[in-house]
Formats: C-alpha cells, sequence, structure tokens
C-alpha cells in the first residue's frame, strides 16, 4: 500500500534552465519546477481570459491544468485523477448523497496519502509530493457535491443564502468537471473556487454576462492581478533572503538555548514569518492567475456601486503578521478554506 501510494515518475527530464535556476537560489528542483508551474498558471490565465467559447474554456482549463500540475508532480497526479472520478461516480449514481459520499471517499484518501508519503518531512526537505494539491482537490470535490446534493435533497426555503447562491442541478459532463477540477494549475495550492462559480464564468453568466446592465472593467481585474502578483514577489525574496539564516533549525542551536526570554519569542515569530512567506507566494500566484482569468471578481458594492475584487484571494499577509486577535485571524489566513468549513 505504501509503495503504490509513493509512487513517481515524471517524464519531464531536468532542464538546464531549471539547474540555472536552483544553482542561483538553492532551491531543489521540486520547488523550482513549483515555482516555474505557478509562472505558467499566471501566464494560462491571461490567455483564458480571451477564450469566449464555453467548451474550449473547458478544454483549455483542464489540458493546461492538468500539465501544470504534471510538471512539477509527475505521477502523482493519478491520485487526484482517482479521487476525481470516484466523486463524478457518485454524483452520477447517487445524486441525493453524493455530497456525504464524496467526504467518505475523499478525506481518508487524502489521510492516508498524508502518512504514506510523510509530507511535513519531505516537505521540510525540499521534496514536493502532490499531497497539498490533493488537499485543494479534496475540498473542491467536497464543496461541489456538496451543492450537487443540496439541489437534489432540499428544497430552496431549507438553504442558506450561500447554498442557494451555489447549487446546480444539471449534472456536468466529464468536460465541464475536469475543467473545474483542474483550472489551469488551480490544484498547485488553490484557492478553492465554487463550481457555480467557475460554471458561470466559463458560459459567461452572470456578472460575467456580456450583456449585463453593469459590466466588469477589465482595469479591475488587472489591478487585482497585480497586487497579487507583487505579494507574491516580494514574499519569494524575503524566503530566499531570510530562510538561510532564519529557518527552524536555528532553533535547536546552541545561540537559541541560551537567549532570554524575549529574543527567543522574537526569533521564532522571525522564523514563523519567513516560512509562511511560503505561502503568500503560492496563494499569491494563484490569486493573480485567476484574476487575470477574470474569476477575481466578487460583487458590486451595494451602498456604493463600484466593483469589489477579491473572491480569489486567499490570504491578506500583513493583516495576518501583524494580527492581535485569534478570532479574526482566521479570516486572513487560507480564508478559503474558512469559507469552506463554514457554509
Amino acid at each position: 500500500m505504501k509503495a503504490l501510494f509513493n509512487l513517481s515518475h515524471n517524464l519531464i527530464s531536468e532542464l538546464p534552465l531549471e539547474r540555472e535556476f536552483i544553482n542561483f537560489t538553492g532551491l531543489t528542483l521540486d520547488q523550482t519546477r513549483f515555482a516555474f508551474a505557478f509562472i505558467g498558471a499566471v501566464q494560462c490565465g491571461f490567455w483564458a481570459r480571451l477564450i469566449k467559447n464555453p467548451t474550449a474554456r473547458n478544454l483549455f482549463a483542464a489540458v493546461s491544468g492538468f500539465l501544470l500540475v504534471y510538471y512539477p508532480f509527475g505521477s502523482h497526479v493519478i491520485h487526484g485523477i482517482v479521487t476525481s472520478l470516484a466523486a463524478y461516480m457518485v454524483m452520477w449514481l447517487v445524486p441525493r448523497k453524493c455530497g456525504t459520499l464524496a467526504w467518505l471517499i475523499c478525506f481518508p484518501y487524502l489521510t492516508v496519502l498524508h502518512v504514506a508519503n510523510a509530507s511535513g518531512v519531505s516537505w521540510n526537505a525540499g521534496d514536493l509530493d502532490f499531497t497539498g494539491g490533493q488537499m485543494v482537490l479534496t475540498l473542491k470535490l467536497i464543496s461541489m457535491a456538496m451543492c450537487f446534493q443540496d439541489a437534489n435533497s432540499r428544497k430552496e426555503e431549507e438553504l442558506t443564502p450561500y447554498q442557494r447562491a451555489h447549487i446546480f442541478k444539471r449534472s456536468p459532463n466529464l468536460l465541464e468537471f475536469l475543467g473545474y477540477v483542474f483550472c489551469f494549475g488551480n490544484l498547485l495550492a488553490g484557492p478553492v473556487i465554487e463550481f457555480r462559480d467557475y460554471q458561470m464564468w466559463v458560459h459567461r453568466e452572470g456578472p460575467w454576462d456580456p450583456k449585463a446592465e453593469k459590466k466588469i472593467p477589465w482595469t479591475g481585474d488587472v489591478k487585482s492581478a497585480v497586487r497579487a502578483y507583487f505579494t507574491a514577489l516580494v514574499s519569494m525574496t524575503f524566503y530566499l533572503t531570510m530562510e538561510k539564516t532564519w529557518n527552524f533549525k536555528l532553533l535547536a542551536t546552541d545561540w537559541y538555548k541560551h537567549q532570554p526570554l524575549l529574543i527567543k519569542l522574537v526569533t521564532m515569530q522571525v522564523i514563523g514569518t519567513t516560512y509562511r512567506t511560503r505561502y503568500y507566494f503560492a496563494w499569491g500566484l494563484g490569486h493573480c492567475s485567476l484574476a487575470l482569468a477574470g474569476l477575481d471578481f466578487w460583487k458590486w458594492d451595494p451602498a456604493t456601486g463600484a466593483g469589489v475584487w477579491g473572491r480569489c484571494k486567499n490570504a491578506q499577509p500583513l493583516k495576518v503578521e501583524f494580527c492581535d486577535s485569534s478570532r479574526l485571524l482566521a479570516g486572513y489566513w487560507n480564508t478559503s478554506t474558512g469559507i469552506f468549513l463554514r457554509r
């Protein structure tokens, strides 16, 4: 069983550009490919925006997304395919219970995969596996199945406003499903987006309808993307600069052992911030990709009538680092997971 879950093979050999980048930054090959995949995802987000045909959009999202995930993770992607097809089958066969079954399939599979790959140890060594992508996929599959189950098993008046806004009654075809699952690299680090939002974007409905009374200004998408890209760039620069000295190994040194309590607490905070910037980098580029595609638009402000962006923002770094309330912190860090848990 462990050998099956540790299956690893990649048809893409190490490239000269990757070797140069590794020598320059000190990152591992896995980390380098992970970073390059995000850069590719940003470009795919831009090109996806130019595609208007729904079938072509789904096809582009599925194919580009699969390639972007295969590039760093190789054959580990098979885990995502297995759970995706299992979730798709229960949606097709048991629509009134598919959400419950998706929970029972996806979370145990994720747990076994996490344990088999010893992901925490591997990540600290610079080796990446598909467990992170499987986490995002698990939330997407369960969220999608629950929305479909709600539509087929509950009356509309029994649903919360959020649930009513995201249910869908027609089972998606396989291309729609795979387009949502892979979504030009969305599995690399998220954020989790609802299938109904993705579906409306693909078909240019709701706020994305070209015939809508108010049209989403493209300048808002660009501004959101630029801010996210800048956040990612600053975060990666901070990590590469600080991690060589301010890393978790420092906590096991004699220097740290003999420091007063205040210095120890400051050191722990700096090290924690250093490692959190890796998430800001990944989430920033993931946000940038979806913003360029046009998916980041959230709503029209009822008070001012101005557009509000941020549907795909997964963290607010400054608010996380300077937050003085653990209750508020959940709203600033990994926000898409928080929304999933509260829905």
